[in-house]
């Protein structure tokens, strides 16, 4: 002990205090500082230890499709259901859809006879009973059935300037490609709806 007392002196003992003090003190602090102490964005991802953040703490509908891998989506989705039972009957009273050559598609209730009279030009003839004068018309041009862009088709009714016949409806399409006004004519599918 004697060899102890002689090599003991005011720096050796602070030296030896303060190293114990620095050692004890930081892990002291890892006590004293918790998650409310950090300011928000001070602790980034390329701080974050691999795999430290797992499912227990993210929160809950927080992530996104972003957030996941394709094939880790793929994982997700499952084989297709049953098919479903047919659904109720439409109530429309006629509908059809037209190809721009005039003929009708497999879609067809109420409608007897269709036929191109001119260039962007279609007379729909409807079942007995189902006339332009009684019943009002809707139609849309159909893209997939068409050339072309900005297609519009428009509903006439028959009067003194109409081509179809008395009581038959009319349905004039046209295409705004060139944005020229008014529009010029031109031939394109569409579908026609009689509510």
């Amino acid at each position: 002990m004697d060899w102890v007392r002689q090599r003991l002196s005011y720096a050796n003992v602070t030296a030896t205090a303060a190293l114990f003090i620095a050692l004890g003190g930081s892990a002291y602090a890892t006590h004293l500082v918790g998650t409310s102490d950090l300011m928000n964005g001070s602790v980034t991802a390329a701080k974050l230890a691999r795999s430290s953040v797992d499912g227990s703490k993210v929160r809950n509908h927080s992530l996104t499709r972003q957030d996941f891998a394709a094939d880790q989506l793929k994982m997700l989705q499952g084989a297709p259901g049953p098919a479903g039972p047919p659904g109720a009957p439409g109530t429309a009273r006629a509908y059809a859809t037209v190809r721009s050559n005039g003929t009708f598609t497999k879609r067809v209730k109420g409608f007897q006879t269709v036929s191109k009279s001119s260039t962007g030009v279609y007379c729909l003839a409807g079942d007995p009973g189902i006339d332009s004068f009684n019943y009002p018309a809707v139609a849309t041009a159909d893209r997939g059935l068409s050339a072309g862009n900005f297609l519009v088709a428009m509903v006439r009714t028959t009067d003194s300037d109409s081509v179809c016949p008395s009581g038959q409806y009319q349905v004039n399409t046209f295409k705004l490609d060139g944005g020229s006004l008014p529009p010029s004519l031109s031939d394109a599918g569409f579908t026609i709806m009689v509510p």
